[in-house]
């Protein structure tokens, strides 16, 4: 797999919680930990699917928000969220069915404030973060290629604008990049692409395609044994028995 300048490569899960900043673009970019109101932060664009919310809910409950979320300053009152999109889910189910406030101390997070950063690097940072603990391929076919096309749109941002992520250019084939940070093979990175480009052209993905064509021989099917049955009712009884027994006999070959 490539090791592209530019991009770390995928850590293990046990490395997350250590990790360092890979998107450091510039003095301009400030990050430090604070509280921060939980209702002032919004989810933002996410595509990425939320799942096994309630086990997190219960964690939560127990033992507490363990790792900060990570958010991009808006304003003084509004912050936006980058990583950490299931762990706010969890907390806003709580606090919405906390009628004794019993959680009351979870309408204040401490969060990795990032503040003044572009915009294209938040997006690229936000894929990143999801990397990390999912397994692309195992998603249902639509998620994966909204995701793809996603990371692809601020990946192609990212290049037009010159933008430096480590203090280095991107560099390197897309397909490369995308089995770099997808931890996938660049055969199926290529077949990402490949789908991405005819969902953005309006085609039905290959995938579809084949059911599509399925579903219509069948039903092509069943239309002709109907009128064959139509048909073998009008002969003669010795004949039409025969004649039964034989579609039957195709009938279970298939």
């Amino acid at each position: 797999m490539s090791n592209l300048k530019g991009f770390k490569r995928i850590p293990t899960k046990k490395d997350i919680n250590t990790l360092p900043s890979s998107f450091v673009t510039g003095n301009i970019q400030k990050e430090k930990i604070q509280l921060v109101f939980f209702d002032q932060i919004s989810t933002g664009n996410n595509p990425y699917p939320l799942n096994d919310i309630e086990e997190l809910v219960e964690s939560i409950k127990q033992f507490g928000v363990e790792q900060n979320l990570v958010v991009k300053k808006i304003s003084e009152d509004n912050f936006v969220i980058v990583s950490g999109h299931r762990r706010y889910e969890a907390v806003k189910r709580i606090l919405e069915a906390d009628t004794d406030n019993s959680f009351d101390h979870l309408n204040e997070l401490y969060c990795k404030v990032i503040d003044g950063e572009d915009e294209v690097i938040t997006q690229l940072r936000l894929h990143e973060t999801n990397f990390q603990t999912r397994n692309i391929l195992k998603l249902p076919d639509s998620e994966r290629l909204t995701i793809v096309d996603d990371y692809l749109f601020w990946l192609d941002k990212a290049r037009k604008e010159k933008l430096l992520i480590n203090g280095e250019p991107i560099r390197g084939k897309t397909k490369e990049i995308l089995s770099a940070q997808f931890n996938i093979s660049e055969a199926s990175a290529k077949k990402l692409i490949a789908g991405v480009k005819e969902k953005r052209r309006g085609k039905t993905p290959i995938a579809e395609q084949k059911i599509s064509q399925s579903d219509k021989i069948f039903k092509s099917l069943d239309n002709l044994f109907s009128q064959l049955n139509a048909l073998i009712d009008t002969l003669e009884d010795d004949k039409r028995d025969e004649f039964k027994e034989l579609l039957e006999g195709i009938l279970r070959r298939l």
